[in-house]
């Protein structure tokens, strides 16, 4: 009789085991993450005693601050893309890193923070333990669109696999994981766990609105003002008038008329229209703005947004 597909593991393979901070790095890495940017504390000491088993596929950058910790990992998701992660202790630690956490969301950077706790049972309690902050879970809660409390070995890649996912779904942004100083350490048999550490499946690229793309378009392409050099009547500046929660903007064009739009114009965009498809649409932006300005555009894309007058 062959054997079931889901046979039960011999005993030799149930006396080898796998902590749960060996299971959150294992995942990190299935995900491509390659570097951990942390300020190392008595919380998380079993987290880098399994980053530093797995060196030789995670590097471990030890920052001065906190913040140093974040501000890096958000540096890196900026510059590639990638979602990048970072780890602090709770309380303090958390609270010093929390100003990155905002700029990711604010950025739409996938930035993953996992965080220290106290001891499991103690949380909650108001005893006083060091690093203890009332309802940490909560002030996360309102700071990330995605966060959850690693309580057992089990529970370690599928919340790294789904913290991962949300980065990456709807609105990209960060996540945070926590996990008490008592249950970094605990363990169980890897051959239960290595399952949940397989590199997931790719997740499908969202569509593109075309409506929505269009109809932001419209509306950012309709509250442009132009400054024209009086010197040669050359196109020198454009002003974003009266933007919800940003303001009026100007944005600069450079001698050889290139249009650089303005790193604010980019968020404006996202914070006011909140569409998919991010990349097309500054395109649209660029091509509108780039009109005035003499230079070659794209007919195909100027043609799917015929509402917007320049």
């Amino acid at each position: 009789m062959g054997k079931s597909k889901h046979s039960t593991p011999s005993p030799a393979d149930m006396t080898v085991r796998m902590t749960t901070a060996e299971a959150t790095v294992g995942a990190l890495i299935a995900h491509g993450i390659d570097t951990v940017y942390a300020l190392p504390g008595v919380h998380n000491d079993p987290l880098f005693d399994a980053l530093f088993k797995a060196a030789d596929r995670i590097r471990t950058v030890h920052t001065r601050h906190e913040q140093g910790a974040a501000y890096m990992a958000l540096g890196a998701a900026l510059a590639t893309g990638k979602p990048q992660a970072y780890s602090v202790v709770p309380g303090p630690g958390l609270l010093n890193s929390a100003a990155a956490l905002l700029q990711a969301h604010g950025t739409n950077a996938p930035v993953l923070a996992l965080n220290g706790q106290i001891a499991q049972a103690a949380i909650g309690r108001g005893y006083g333990h060091l690093h203890e902050i009332r309802d940490q879970a909560g002030i996360i809660s309102r700071l990330v669109d995605f966060s959850a409390r690693i309580r057992a070995p089990a529970e370690a890649a599928p919340l790294v696999h789904a913290a991962m996912r949300a980065m990456r779904s709807g609105r990209p942004g960060p996540a945070v994981l926590e996990c008490a100083i008592d249950v970094w350490g605990r363990s169980a048999p890897k051959s239960a766990m290595m399952p949940a550490i397989a590199p997931p499946e790719a997740a499908p690229e969202p569509p593109i609105d075309d409506d929505a793309v269009r109809e932001a378009a419209k509306r950012l392409g309709g509250g442009i003002h132009r400054g024209y050099s009086a010197r040669d009547g050359r196109l020198r500046s454009l002003h974003v008038l009266d933007q919800p929660e940003v303001g009026d903007l100007d944005v600069l064009v450079d001698e050889e008329q290139v249009l650089r739009l303005d790193v604010q114009v980019l968020e404006l965009v996202l914070a006011v229209h909140q569409v998919e498809g991010l990349g097309r649409l500054v395109h649209v932006a660029e091509q509108l703005l780039a009109r005035d300005a003499g230079l070659p555009l794209d007919a195909a894309l100027l043609e799917a947004v015929p509402e917007v007058a320049v």
